[in-house]
């Protein structure tokens, strides 16, 4: 068995040892507050080819409110290479938090590096979203809307536009009664 055959066998023996503490989704408005105020998230997509991101998270307390502190790294799944990774730092703020509607917006400084045969790439910019919707005991439905802004430099040459919008997206979730939660993008 290979070091990405052992990896995953492990991955696996972890989640299925500790079903408990697990939850399908990085941020629950409604829970903010509750549990543990570090956080551990592991997740998988696709972003021009399989990734998996490993980050870290803590609920602190700011004025009369919390706010969520996070950083993150995304690298290749199907192949590990050092030189292909993302790098992210985030803060959640509660904007609204009413009973059942809720309101966040989420600021997060992004690096992001690749390297291939045509040359290496260094991005640094900004994700900027808001994340809100209706929560109600034992389910939610919210939704997710961003914007990732970055500012590539390129060694050589500088063929990407500088300060170019690079994408807009839009996520949705839904927690079923009796999870501890589900969510689906």
């Amino acid at each position: 068995m290979n070091a990405r055959g052992i990896l995953a066998a492990v991955v696996v023996a972890v989640l299925v040892a500790f079903p408990r503490g697990a939850q399908s989704q990085e941020v629950n408005l409604a829970t903010l507050n509750e549990g543990s105020p570090n956080r551990v998230h592991v997740r998988t997509g696709a972003e021009y080819g399989l990734v998996a991101g490993l980050g870290y998270s803590r609920v602190l307390p700011f004025l009369d409110r919390v706010i969520l502190l996070g950083g993150d790294l995304t690298a290749p799944w199907a192949g590990f290479d050092g030189g292909d990774y993302q790098v992210r730092a985030s803060a959640l703020v509660p904007i609204v938090d009413g009973q059942r509607w809720k309101l966040a917006g989420i600021v997060a400084p992004t690096l992001r590096a690749t390297r291939n045969d045509a040359g290496r790439m260094i991005s640094l910019g900004v994700d900027a979203g808001a994340v809100g919707g209706y929560y109600a005991p034992g389910w939610f439905a919210a939704g997710e809307l961003g914007f990732d802004w970055r500012s590539p430099r390129t060694s050589p040459p500088a063929t990407s536009t500088a300060g170019s919008p690079s994408r807009a997206r839009a996520t949705a979730g839904m927690a079923t009664p009796g999870a501890t939660s589900a969510s689906a993008c």
